[in-house]
């Protein structure tokens, strides 16, 4: 097919001017024009002239469409909203990952707020979690194999990163009341701010009942590096003037950057108001940071990496959020007194996270002495199961702390028990002297009468659920034999789980104690 030249398109209009010809030069203009900007539909362009096309044929199919009243609109609002959220937080994210422009990513940040703004209103947690969760993706500091140096030049130079960061702790501040699981990446975040010194710097001393306040290292000392062979010595020679030169004019501002973006972000201030969090982020928040402090035994026991400073950090934290809401420890004093008891009581060496765990202990009993619930201050019975070098090493903390206690009981009821307590951890602290038996065997069976309540609940809920599947392949009787085996099959499968789950019940010895008072 030969295509149109100009002079066919000129013959093909012969006579169509009421018998005349159109002038030639139109015509060309004409033809000039059709052949370098196609024709195409509305609906057939891009960009605003398609969704304009679109938004009037829209229009003109409503003309059609049959009117519905709701009555009160406002009912459905929050149902709107739990369907449309996902893919509007999605798009935000879109926009402001690729947005160069910032007034479009300002714009993005808006719809975050706006966001966060609708889901604090409804109650919406799994919403403001997962707006958290994105926001703290886009500060970079959960980026792993960065060094801290690194991590604070990209943070300070990365201007996306340090926006993304006043976002996420502002609405933290905010709406910290309705964060759930988004608690555990905002306590992400701000370890990496503690890696890099970035954090203000009274959050880097930990109190202590000797020297008043000691250094968080949150960095773990690595190991002098054995004598270097001759060719080792002569690369890091040839190399020593790139490794050991100071940071850039453009480094130097950026870490600016950086601390200023944090001071502006008041991190600091999750913990120290926490006691204006409603209860259940106010528990989801200690669970975190108890989970997050986790010791030696518990981290070999789930097969993950251990960290003595990064646990050291998070308990430095749990321990100003629990005094700072000590009018609801009630509440939540029980996982606090096991995550402690886990720390202190398996200890066979001194360490930096023994000796937070110590302090925190005696700190919480000297601020909650007096109060209506001694359950604090007994549990300082715990610490009469310390190895005695863990013992000796952490002597001057304990005798210090319980200076300190005894000074704020005064007019205060202490029961005989706790008094006994006190003094024999005063004796073993000061004098070195083994705790009384009748008191390390009273703890160590309390300990294992936890264990067999534990233990005992657990069966409970096994008989519970075999119960409830008994009855489901009972009501299954009358169905087809292959589903009535497949039933089977599952309940078997439940059945043998719980049991390899369930560890072995040993007896509970209580020997030792009744001897003990017998004789006495």
């Amino acid at each position: 097919i030969k295509k149109m030249d100009v002079a066919g398109f000129v013959h093909n209009q012969r006579g169509l001017n009421n018998g005349d010809n159109f002038a030639v030069e139109m015509l060309e203009d004409i033809f000039k024009s059709i052949s370098e900007n196609e024709i195409k539909l509305p609906d057939e362009h891009e960009g605003e002239l398609r969704e304009t096309y679109r938004w009037k044929v829209m229009l003109r199919r409503e003309e059609d469409a049959v009117y519905h009243s709701c009555g009160q609109v406002s009912l459905y609002n929050k149902t709107l909203f739990s369907l449309i959220w996902g893919p509007t937080v999605a798009a935000l994210s879109f926009v402001f990952d690729t947005a160069l422009d910032d007034d479009v990513t300002g714009k993005a940040i808006n719809g975050f707020h706006k966001c966060a703004s609708v889901s604090a209103h409804y109650g919406l947690s799994d919403v403001f979690d997962n707006l958290i969760i994105s926001l703290c993706k886009f500060t970079g500091l959960l980026t792993t194999g960065e060094t801290p140096e690194a991590m604070t030049v990209h943070f300070g130079s990365n201007t996306k990163s340090r926006l993304t960061a006043r976002t996420m702790f502002t609405l933290a501040h905010t709406h910290g009341d309705i964060l759930r699981e988004g608690w555990k990446n905002i306590l992400e975040c701000i370890l990496q701010l503690y890696k890099a010194n970035l954090m203000p710097s009274a959050l880097y001393q930990a109190f202590d009942f000797v020297q008043g306040h000691v250094q968080i290292q949150v960095e773990e000392r690595l190991p002098a590096k054995p004598d270097q062979g001759l060719f080792s010595s002569i690369f890091s020679l040839l190399n020593a003037d790139t490794s050991g030169r100071g940071p850039t004019t453009q480094e130097l501002e950026a870490q600016k950057q950086a601390k200023a973006c944090v001071q502006e972000c008041h991190p600091q201030k999750l913990f120290t108001d926490s006691k204006y969090l409603q209860e259940a982020s106010l528990t989801e928040l200690v669970q975190w940071l108890i989970q997050l402090s986790n010791g030696p035994y518990t981290h070999a026991k789930n097969k993950t990496e251990y960290s003595e400073y990064r646990s050291a950090v998070f308990i430095e934290l749990l321990a100003t959020v629990i005094l700072e809401n000590r009018d609801r420890l009630g509440r939540l004093w029980v996982p606090v007194h096991t995550h402690l008891n886990s720390l202190i009581t398996p200890a066979s060496s001194h360490s930096f996270l023994v000796e937070r765990a110590i302090v925190t202990l005696l700190r919480l009993a000297v601020r909650m002495v007096g109060r209506e619930s001694d359950e604090v201050l007994h549990s300082t019975i715990m610490l009469l199961l310390l190895k005695p070098a863990v013992a000796m090493k952490n002597s001057a903390n304990i005798s210090y702390g319980l200076f300190e206690l005894v000074r704020a009981s005064i007019g205060s009821e202490i029961t005989h028990e706790n008094w006994k307590i006190i003094f024999a951890l005063l004796e073993m602290s000061g004098a070195g002297a083994k705790p009384p038996t009748v008191i390390v065997n009273k703890v160590s069976v309390e300990a294992e009468e936890e264990k067999e309540e534990k233990k005992e609940d657990e069966v409970k809920r096994e008989e519970e659920k075999d119960e409830e599947l008994k009855t489901d392949l009972q009501a299954l009787m009358s169905c087809t034999p292959q589903l009535v085996a497949g039933k089977a099959a599952s309940y078997k499968a439940d059945k043998q789980t719980a049991e390899h789950a369930l560890p072995p019940a040993g007896p509970v010895s209580l020997e030792p104690l009744s001897s003990l008072l017998e004789k006495k």
